[in-house]
């Protein structure tokens, strides 16, 4: 607290030009060789004697303008005597303005700048806070140039930005400023505003009391209220660009994975991860045959669409779709229902279970058309699933065709191990018998 009081403190000193007649004393450093009297020299009209430039009706005129703005909050006027301002200024403008009800302009000097026309002007002022029933001594500088449509104020140069440093400004032009602020003329008049305040300061409780108190808190308070303004602002901006960034990256990501993207086809029952580990949670299953979109390979793992979000699958389990091959559309599912413990990644193993069931190569399978009384020979079945169609009725025996899930089979018949003699697409074939439906 007691540092938070001693940088208000130096706040308040360093912004009193505003509030009262302490003098703002650049403390710019300049180093000055050449000879004063020389015309050529920019610095010359700094060491030149004051103007009295009362009676100067357009700098006049430009003032009392600029005045009536400030006192008033308007912005747009403002801006149109004086620029560049910075936020932070125009921040302190709108919050002196609440407290300060008019400036008049009592004495008017200047000099000459360091270009044509240009003037570096003093105004001592009387301030009307409406906590005081008399104005307050004051005293500011202008960076006066002229232009084709007349004066105007150059703000890089107020006192403002000069002890803040919001905005760029010419190096010539501040050691200009510097050695004009330690002329003696310069200083009297400094000195003799100086002079009027501490005396309304020892003379006057309440005007003690609003400069020691009432002000001095009130800047403190906006100081703070605005860098903490300007922190949450500078925050949410670079979140919003971190956010940017990060839909940037993800767009570049799913349009790289897009043209990447390639159709798999689940080779047996397995189950679809969280995330590349056997001990992600599970987000469902995939029968033998699903056909899936894969998009990348972590590890030994495949990220791949699954019902419209992203799951990870063993890739030893997937095989690429060969989309000129007709056949290769469906997998055998026939297998992967026959037996629900054939299931690749289960607890302790992430490979597919063997089919127990077994048939003995070398023996005729008997026919038993009674093993399945709703199957006869000469009936045509709707396949509800696609089916591999084998060469033997063994499991591994060699695939002659596909039924697919629509399509229409004919029963032969139907025998005692399981298996069914089956006609498709003037082929002859065996299915599983639980799998005819």
């Amino acid at each position: 607290m007691n540092d938070f009081f001693t940088t208000a403190q130096k706040f308040f000193h360093e912004y009193r030009r505003y509030v009262a007649a302490a003098v703002v004393v650049l403390l710019l450093a300049a180093m000055i060789t050449v000879a004063t009297s020389s015309k050529l020299n920019p610095m010359a009209g700094a060491y030149g004697s004051y103007n009295d430039a009362t009676s100067n009706e357009e700098l006049t005129e430009l003032l009392n303008t600029y005045y009536t703005a400030y006192d008033n909050n308007d912005r747009e006027t403002l801006e149109s005597v004086a620029s560049p301002f910075s936020e932070r200024e125009l921040s302190y403008i709108e919050m002196m303005s609440q407290y300060i009800d008019s400036h008049t302009i009592e004495e008017l000097y200047t000099k000459d700048g360091s270009e044509k026309g240009s003037l570096l002007v003093s105004a001592k002022v009387g301030i009307k806070y409406n906590a005081l029933e008399e104005n307050a001594p004051g005293l500011d500088f202008f960076y006066v140039e002229k232009g084709e449509n007349g004066y105007h104020i150059n703000n890089a140069y107020s006192l403002f930005n000069l002890q803040n440093g919001d905005l760029e400004v010419d190096p010539a032009v501040t050691s200009l400023i510097a050695v004009f602020e330690g002329q003696p003329d310069v200083a009297e008049l400094q000195s003799k505003v100086q002079a009027e305040h501490e005396e309304r300061m020892l003379s006057d409780a309440t005007y003690n009391a609003f400069f020691t108190t009432s002000i001095r808190e009130a800047i403190s308070q906006w100081a703070a209220g605005y860098e903490a303004a300007l922190a949450e602002a500078k925050a949410a901006e670079e979140a919003q660009a971190a956010a940017a960034a990060e839909a940037a990256q993800a767009g570049q990501k799913a349009a790289g994975e897009e043209a990447n993207k390639s159709m798999v086809r689940v080779t047996a029952k397995v189950n679809v991860r969280e995330s590349a580990s056997r001990s992600a949670s599970s987000l469902g299953q995939v029968a033998e045959g699903t056909e899936l979109s894969k998009y990348s390979e972590d590890g030994d793992w495949s990220e791949v669409d699954f019902n419209g979000s992203r799951g990870y699958i063993k890739t030893e389990y997937l095989e690429a779709v060969n989309a000129d091959a007709s056949e290769a559309a469906a997998d055998d599912t026939a297998d992967a229902q026959e037996d629900d413990a054939r299931e690749a990644d289960t607890e302790g193993t992430d490979a597919a279970e063997a089919n127990t069931e077994e048939a003995d190569s070398n023996d005729r399978p008997q026919a038993a058309e009674d093993m399945n009384a709703s199957l006869k020979k000469g009936d045509s079945v709707t396949m509800s699933d696609s089916v591999n169609i084998r060469l033997e009725p063994k499991d591994d025996a060699k695939k002659v065709a596909v039924a697919y899930q629509g399509s229409k089979v004919e029963i032969i018949k139907v025998y005692t191990n399981g298996w069914t003699e089956v006609k498709y697409d003037g082929k002859t074939g065996y299915m599983k018998t639980n799998l005819v439906k």
